[in-house]
């Protein structure tokens, strides 16, 4: 109900809500990390598909959010934190929606809408594997597949933060194009490479800190932008970690 509000009032769901009011209200409007909403709006119609007005919102909103952020090339705000860089989060969100819209009511425009948006998503992913410093943390891992986070943190993520990759599964598996199931697998494996398999594989880019078997950090660095080239964030994330588990469970052999 607060999202279809917020759309009849606002046409957009912002990136920050004011809740201290009678009606909830946007600080920060005009930014794409609504697409998130998006996501959320496509499960309520999934869920209650005879709700007209749930749908009315979803596919109104799909259809300015493609205009706002696809067709202009400028998704940015996913992160909440980063307000002006554009990044990956967004841009994976609205991909996602966009193609859950195809999935939902099959018009072949929305399929359009989403293969438009992942084409800009996948600009995101080093499509390469990158050779790190002789005698680096990452010297030798390859992170093919590993997805940069935004303009400015320039690091890989090293998966699409929290997010499973399984739409671009489902882009592939769509439109029988290979390239977008390839995609999908250096993703995952990105990830997988970036995890420690035994403890002290990474130890964070100050040497004070060896990560536990299973620990995974959110900055893997193939610039100095941010600290050094071919080392990690001495921090071990929750939000990559999410998105390796959820690439195990949303796998299509699972």
């Amino acid at each position: 109900h607060i999202l279809m509000d917020l759309w009849e009032r606002e046409k957009d769901f912002g990136m920050y809500w004011n809740i201290e009011g009678d009606l909830v209200t946007l600080d920060r409007p005009g930014t794409c990390a609504g697409a998130f909403a998006l996501l959320a709006l496509a499960e309520g119609c999934r869920q209650y598909p005879e709700k007209e007005g749930l749908r009315r919102c979803y596919r109104q909103a799909c259809g300015k959010y493609y205009e706002d952020f696809v067709l202009t090339g400028r998704s940015f705000a996913g992160p909440v934190d980063i307000w002006e860089a554009d990044d990956s989060e967004s841009i994976a969100a609205l991909t996602d929606a966009l193609l859950q819209q195809y999935q939902l009511y099959g018009d072949d425009a929305d399929l359009k809408k989403a293969l438009d948006a992942a084409k800009l998503f996948a600009t995101w992913c080093v499509n390469y594997q990158p050779a790190f410093p002789g005698g680096s943390t990452l010297e030798g891992i390859n992170v093919c597949g590993g997805v940069l986070a935004n303009v400015q943190n320039r690091h890989i993520g090293p998966g699409i933060c929290t997010n499973s990759a399984r739409f671009v599964y489902d882009l592939g598996q769509l439109t029988g194009d290979s390239r977008w199931t390839d995609l999908y697998l250096r993703i995952k494996a990105a990830a997988i490479n970036c995890t420690s398999t035994y403890d002290g594989e990474f130890c964070g880019n100050t040497f004070d800190q060896n990560f536990a078997k299973g620990m995974l950090s959110e900055q893997i660095n193939m610039t100095n932008s941010l600290n050094a080239a071919g080392e990690t964030w001495r921090v071990s994330a929750s939000w990559p970690s999410t998105a390796v588990l959820l690439g195990w469970f949303d796998s299509p052999e699972n």
